[in-house]
């Protein structure tokens, strides 16, 4: 009720998808009084700036480095490139003066992004608070090591194609332990 009522922050939820097409998270908010972590479109209502943060959160509790990154880029996966250029670098015709994501591009963001991910904190873990965490159903849990780092999940109930964790920031003293 107090998230209801505008006297409490909204849950965040981290959701995963096996092939990353995301579409639970981008129907969380349209369907719950939940935020979500990330979703291909948070820069619609978050600043372009934050929009990065959160998606190299996503990245990290999704358990891919940044050699897999780097991988994924080289690759041009849709779902990488765009986060993390935006898709007037990816996508041919769409602004006037096209210019493609070069290999000095992809070395800086590995860079950035390996950065973050060898730097990652308790505090960045605990803002935001994540509370859930929504996977598909399928034959392999993702790779949670990064998410249990931070996070204790529950065993988990699963709700049609999706499996949903509640979570909760380990203790502090659990924290430094593990760091």
């Amino acid at each position: 009720q107090p998230a209801l009522a505008g006297t409490a922050a909204y849950p965040t939820v981290f959701t995963l998808a096996v092939d990353e097409t995301l579409e639970v998270s981008m129907s969380i908010p349209t369907y719950s009084p939940m935020a979500v972590l990330w979703s291909l479109h948070s820069d619609a209502y978050i600043s372009p700036a934050e929009s990065k943060e959160r998606y190299y959160r996503h990245l990290y509790y999704s358990g891919l480095t940044p050699k897999v990154v780097e991988a994924r880029m080289r690759e041009n996966a849709f779902w990488i490139v765009v986060p993390l250029f935006g898709s007037d670098r990816v996508v041919p015709g769409l602004v006037h003066d096209f210019k493609p994501i070069t290999r000095a591009d992809i070395q800086e963001e590995r860079r950035r992004y390996a950065e973050f991910y060898n730097n990652f904190t308790g505090d960045q873990a605990a803002d935001p608070l994540l509370k859930f965490v929504v996977v598909p159903n399928g034959p392999s849990l993702p790779n949670f090591d990064n998410l249990d780092r931070w996070y204790e999940r529950d065993s988990g109930q699963k709700v049609g194609a999706f499996t949903i964790y509640k979570i909760k920031l380990r203790p502090q003293t659990a924290l430094k332990a593990v760091t």
